[in-house]
């Protein structure tokens, strides 16, 4: 027993080292941009001042979009349907907001679907996050960087994050690069600590040019791989069934409670067996809304409410499917 007690407070003590790193970068790098070269080095020149406005702006972007991805206020299955297995078995709703009474007495909980581990009812795409303890609506994966699941409720700001993250990093490399090569030396400090200051001066900035480097392939990977889900329309875990059956295992397919696929349709194009796939712009659109001048913006703009999703075939054509007997070609 008090070994597995010992087990999880060093993984706890883990996960908080992993995820106070980022804040911990950022505020090394607001200390070496600001102090070290807009109040120290350069003065408060012109140069500056226009340095310290923009990564003010950067920064503060980041934060907003860091904020926003922590956020995951009201965004679990247990806060959209606070009910257990046994109170759908009853018949008891408990606290549910009218429009969820509305569409769990409309659609009767189809087939009772519940989380094995918390009890709640899990909508189309919903899955248990073994980290969080909790099911997230659209759960797309968990960031152990931050310590957050992404999913329906913060993909467009994890994805705005993680762009404003590299732009950041270039910044930093670009101007400290700048900074080492063309600052006169006479502008860092007095004439008496120029041998001790420069040292000083060149460790921030090596440093800081150093941690910009190594932080940019993780975040690049993650970029790319989180887009290319929006251009799919898919979660991690969906993605993984996807590969699974286009190679023939049928594995993950539980997976789906939506689309041919749940019939055991075989050799589905990857676009036709993923039921949530429109089109690349379409997709697109799902998580970052319609209008193209909110894409950049902080603000909450992802269509629906995370427990529907719009397909890519319609309701009556899979129960046709479902309840019309396959032909064998001979007759046909």
């Amino acid at each position: 027993m008090n070994a597995m007690v010992e087990t999880d407070s060093k993984r706890l003590i883990i996960k908080g080292l992993v995820s106070s790193l980022l804040p911990f970068t950022l505020i090394y790098f607001y200390f070496t941009v600001i102090k070290v070269l807009c109040v120290d080095t350069l003065r408060f020149n012109g140069t500056s001042l226009y340095v310290y406005l923009t990564y003010t702006m950067l920064l503060s972007y980041i934060i907003i979009n860091y904020v926003r991805v922590l956020n995951d206020n009201k965004v679990t299955t247990f806060d959209r349907f606070p009910f257990t297995y046994h109170d759908i078995s009853r018949d008891k709703r408990i606290d549910a907001s009218m429009a969820v009474k509305e569409q769990v007495i409309n659609k009767q909980v189809k087939d009772k679907i519940v989380c094995a581990h918390c009890f709640v009812y899990k909508p189309p795409r919903s899955t248990h996050c073994k980290e969080c303890g909790r099911c997230f609506l659209k759960r797309v994966s968990h960031c152990y960087f931050m310590e957050t699941c992404v999913g329906f409720h913060n993909q467009k700001f994890f994805v705005l994050f993680l762009i404003s993250l590299l732009v950041h990093n270039a910044f930093i490399i670009i101007a400290f690069i700048i900074a080492l090569k063309t600052v006169p030396l006479y502008r860092m400090v007095a004439q008496k600590q120029n041998q001790e200051y420069r040292l000083v001066f060149r460790e921030h900035f090596i440093i800081s040019v150093i941690v910009a480097f190594v932080e940019i392939p993780p975040s690049l990977w993650f970029l790319v791989f989180h887009l290319y889900l929006i251009l799919r329309n898919e979660t991690n875990l969906e993605r993984k069934a996807l590969n699974l059956y286009r190679m023939g295992s049928n594995a993950l397919d539980y997976i789906f409670t939506q689309g041919l696929i749940t019939l055991n349709t075989p050799n589905l194009s990857r676009n036709i067996a993923n039921p949530y796939f429109l089109n690349f712009r379409k997709n697109f659109r799902e998580v970052f809304g319609d209008n193209i001048w909110e894409w950049a913006l902080p603000t909450y703009s992802t269509k629906g409410n995370g427990t529907e999703f719009e397909m890519n075939y319609a309701e009556e054509e899979l129960k046709a499917k479902t309840l019309t007997p396959a032909i064998p070609e001979q007759f046909e």
